[in-house]
């Protein structure tokens, strides 16, 4: 658990096996997240039908055989409750098995082998499914904030799901930047915002969280933010905002993933995507050690956060949807909040109320010049200026605004916020906010 005794996170006691090694619209739903670590195993049509054919011969299939038609599937929960997760992913041709744990997921991708002997890329002998890991973040329709009810209507389940594809740090994979670069990253920076710790901004992900008129998906992007031929991955603004971010939390191994030898155990696998651990995959550093430990491991209960929908910053990864090309998204923890009443303070102060997207009311006297300033908003201002440098040094103007406002509530909320402001400038939340967006505009 969390070395904060007040933390909102429950993990368990147990941490999960963890891999080593266009135009866009941005979204932001804040709501109750579960988030873990899952193997899927990648199959086809051609394997249910297989499944078919041998029932119709009086065959049992060694797998269980899903609904294709149950898109709902089931919960995370569900999946640390279970070992096979009969979630059926059906697009044109693709499908999945989730496991909870790596040893099940290499079971069954190896009994797809044998049962599907005519999906093969090549021959038996050189083909074979591997499970992927993949980081899930799920949350219901029902208790997003930032829905309004008639957008919560249009939904057909309320189960939201994302993955992020968890691959080796420093292996031949081409979207080990969606984990390492963004997602790992944001997620640490949210979790240090929520306690207080003096920690740089991201760029790469101000960037892509930008107005949707500015974040176009080009390789020069690429390059920038991740790298590509002409930018090594190591001199991309996304790695470097690790380094800062690391550094920061008092480690200078920006590749250090984990907090204790013992969460090496069970992982395995071929030697050049897992090598052995060395102390460089290691951090010393007592507060990146405690968000990695939150971070790279199964939440037993939901956590009230801010996911952010980023595009992904590599043109190779478009797709074709409804005969339009499309860029992915990633999905971005952006900031963590100890209840629902901070999650609800959160989405009031950036212009909306519980159901989404009504605007705020004009500014009462509540969110106005305290008493104690008599009236001087010049000094009000100024002196809300000295608490935004001192608690809140990475918030700045140049900030993508829903990110800065989104900071600042979650900082006046916190009781870190709530001490300084009801002692050093003698106000309330509202107050502090709305001075606070009016001084970074």
């Amino acid at each position: 658990m969390s070395n904060n005794t007040n933390s909102p996170f429950n993990i368990g006691n147990t941490p999960a096996e963890t891999a080593v090694g266009g135009a866009f619209t941005p979204g932001l739903w804040i709501a109750p997240f579960t988030a873990g670590y899952v193997w899927q195993v990648g199959w086809v049509e051609a394997d249910l039908d297989q499944m078919a054919r041998d029932a119709a011969a009086g065959m049992p299939s060694p797998l269980t055989n899903p609904d294709p038609g149950d898109e709902q599937g089931r919960t995370f929960a569900t999946i640390l409750g279970d070992s096979v997760y009969d979630d059926i992913r059906k697009g044109s041709v693709k499908c999945a098995y989730y496991y909870a744990d790596r040893a099940r997921a290499q079971a069954c991708a190896r009994l797809l082998d044998e049962v599907e002997p005519a999906y093969r890329k090549g021959t038996s002998d050189t083909f074979k499914r591997n499970p992927a890991q993949y980081w899930r973040i799920e949350t219901s329709v029902a208790d997003t904030l930032t829905l309004t009810n008639e957008a919560k209507a249009k939904f057909e389940s309320d189960l939201i799901k994302w993955e992020v594809p968890v691959k080796a740090l420093g292996s031949s994979s081409t979207i080990q930047y969606q984990y390492h670069y963004l997602a790992l990253p944001a997620a640490v920076k949210a979790y240090a915002d929520l306690f207080d710790w003096a920690v740089p901004d991201l760029k790469a992900v101000a960037e892509l969280s930008g107005p949707s008129d500015e974040v176009i998906v080009t390789d020069e992007l690429k390059g920038r933010l991740i790298g590509n031929d002409d930018t090594p991955d190591s001199e991309s603004l996304a790695w470097l905002d690790r380094v800062a971010l690391w550094a920061a939390l008092d480690e200078t191994e920006p590749r250090a993933q984990f907090w204790t030898p013992e969460c090496w155990v069970g992982i395995g696998g071929e030697e050049d995507f897992y090598p052995d651990p060395g102390t460089a995959k290691m951090t010393d550093s007592v507060r990146l050690g405690e968000a990695l430990r939150i971070l790279r491991s199964n939440w037993q209960t939901p956590t009230w956060a801010a996911v952010l929908r980023v595009p992904d910053p590599n043109p190779d990864e478009a797709y074709i949807s409804g005969g339009q090309k499309r860029q992915p998204t990633i999905p971005l923890f952006v900031s963590f909040y100890f209840n629902r009443e901070a999650a609800v303070a959160a989405v009031e102060a950036m212009g909306g109320d519980v159901e989404g997207d009504t605007p705020a009311t004009p500014a009462t006297d509540s969110a106005s010049c305290p008493e104690v300033y008599a009236g001087d908003t010049a000094l009000w201002l100024g002196e809300v200026t000295k608490v935004l440098k001192a608690h809140l040094p990475n918030v700045t103007s140049a900030m993508a605004a829903v990110l800065r406002k989104v900071q600042v509530a979650t900082w006046a909320d916190s009781p870190a916020g709530q001490e300084v402001l009801s002692g050093t400038l003698v106000c309330n939340a509202e107050q502090f906010k709305a001075a606070a967006e009016q001084i970074l505009g």
